[in-house]
């Protein structure tokens, strides 16, 4: 065995009894199946031998999770780090010689499956193929005879659907207002509930823009086979806009909180999420920071500028709901003769910068900067 193995002395001898189920991935003998212990679905995975035994790694797996492996939407390792993890050691007949239980950090990365440790491509394409139209599947505890309840329902969908919003922003690059999502944005990016299919809860949906979807998707599909590592989820972050961060630990955190596993599938390609990955993704955000600055122009009327304070109010001309406020930077401040009108007798183009600060394990901080502002004449502004 390799010198790496750092578990616990006491071994138990027949804690369970094994029953195969099917078998996966074989060389020179099975390398991954699936068995059941009292009525329960295991995956397990041969990690290691010795000149006598086979050293095995196994897990609870629900069958959600298990169609998610045979899709490609997760990995082996993923299904095996739960809280427990059991490392049984059997002869090369299959008949248990020890067990005992784990916790994740007594096992190094080389006793785990790898990072990347997806079922080989001719497995996974026979399942994929037969993937046609947007759905979310949902399964857990708070899931019984196929129904859900509204407060957990309304919960995940409120989540999804405002990640999708936050992702399709950063794929459009529309300016936004105030850091919120453009309209044009949330009618490309909107999920529409059209039928309920088999499944635990299957929610099959349309969507406006197929093509977007899918590159939506893929983002979400990315960030969560980032879960193992800090480094490489700050880096599918770095292409995203901070809003991303803040929508995506939300939805994780409602994942955890209801103790629901989800499936995305679309047109060949599915992602899966269970609250044991929600909870490693939440974990590495932790130590995932930055700072975002975004430029946007906006043409309306000053409702308040205090040269003494170096701060303003301004209202967009279109929509006087949306209302701006913030910080006025010296280099405005340092305009000749600089005489700003407030009130609705003269319009302005202004170009305001939006910073939004991530503080790792901290909650997100917004503020906005007056940068450049000119006066608009009353017939440009209204053509």
């Amino acid at each position: 065995m390799r010198p790496t193995w750092k578990l616990p002395e006491e071994r138990n001898l027949l804690i369970h009894q094994w029953t195969e189920h099917d078998v996966l991935l074989e060389f020179n003998g099975p390398q991954l199946a699936t068995l059941i212990s009292d009525d329960k679905l295991y995956l397990s995975v041969a990690s290691d031998a010795s000149d006598d035994r086979i050293r095995w790694l196994r897990a609870p797996i629900s069958e959600m999770e298990l169609k998610a492996l045979l899709l490609g939407a997760t990995t082996v390792r993923e299904c095996i780090l739960k809280s427990d993890i059991l490392v049984v050691d059997t002869d090369f007949n299959g008949k248990p010689i020890t067990e005992v239980i784990a916790t994740p950090d007594l096992l190094s990365d080389v006793d785990l499956p790898s990072l990347g440790s997806f079922l080989p491509e001719e497995i996974t394409s026979t399942y994929t193929r037969s993937l046609t139209k947007p759905a979310f599947f949902l399964n857990g505890p708070a899931i019984t005879d196929h129904s859900v309840g509204f407060r957990v329902l309304s919960d995940l969908i409120e989540q999804i659907q405002r990640l999708w919003n936050a992702i399709g922003q950063t794929v459009i690059s529309t300016a936004t207002a105030k850091g919120s999502v453009s309209s044009h944005v949330l009618s490309e990016t909107e999920l529409r509930l059209t039928s309920l299919v088999p499944g635990s809860v299957g929610l099959e949906i349309s969507v406006p823009n197929e093509q977007l979807f899918e590159e939506i998707a893929a983002s979400y599909r990315h960030l969560l086979m980032a879960s193992g590592s800090p480094q490489l989820l700050k880096g599918k972050l770095h292409s995203l806009r901070t809003r991303v961060r803040s929508a995506f630990s939300d939805y994780l955190t409602v994942i955890q909180r209801h103790n629901i596993e989800v499936l995305a599938q679309w047109s060949g390609h599915a992602a899966f999420v269970s609250p044991s990955t929600a909870a490693r993704v939440a974990s590495a955000l932790k130590y995932v920071d930055g700072v975002e600055e975004e430029r946007f122009t906006v043409v309306g009327h000053f409702i308040g500028f205090h040269i003494d304070h170096a701060t303003f109010e301004f209202v967009d001309l279109v929509d006087e709901a949306t209302k701006y406020e913030g910080n006025v930077s010296p280099r405005v401040l340092r305009i000749p003769d600089l005489n700003i009108a407030v009130g609705r007798t003269e319009t302005y183009e202004v170009e305001l910068v939006l910073y939004t600060w991530l503080q790792a394990g901290g909650p997100m901080k917004q503020s906005t900067t007056l940068e450049a502002v000119k006066p608009v004449s009353t017939s440009s502004s209204t053509n």
